[in-house]
């Protein structure tokens, strides 16, 4: 299992209260939850999540821009720094490659 570096308390109590401002500002749609988890968690493609859930075509892919457009304002109004968790999804990515 790899680890990241470590977080100070302070840095650790800095990032809970972003989540949980973050989490207070989500306001998805139970749909929306339910095709980014069928895309994301799951890996469907729009056209299967479509079919799985008798959805026109261009539903879900209407569904996953709303909800990641939602997602990204209540990052942004939550004060978390989204550059900098790209940043660190990247170079996560790129420790399990290097892993494997």
């Amino acid at each position: 299992m790899l680890e990241g570096p470590a977080i100070s308390e302070q840095d650790s109590q800095r990032i809970s209260q972003q989540f949980q401002a973050f989490s207070a500002r989500l306001d998805h749609t139970d749909e929306e939850r339910l095709v980014l988890k069928m895309a994301f968690q799951d890996g469907l493609k729009g056209t299967t999540i479509a079919e799985r859930l008798m959805l026109p075509k261009h539903r879900p892919g209407r569904l996953l821009k709303s909800a990641l457009k939602k997602t990204r304002t209540a990052l942004l109004a939550s004060g978390v720094d989204v550059e900098a968790i790209k940043q660190l999804i990247i170079k996560r990515e790129d420790q399990l490659g290097a892993a494997i």
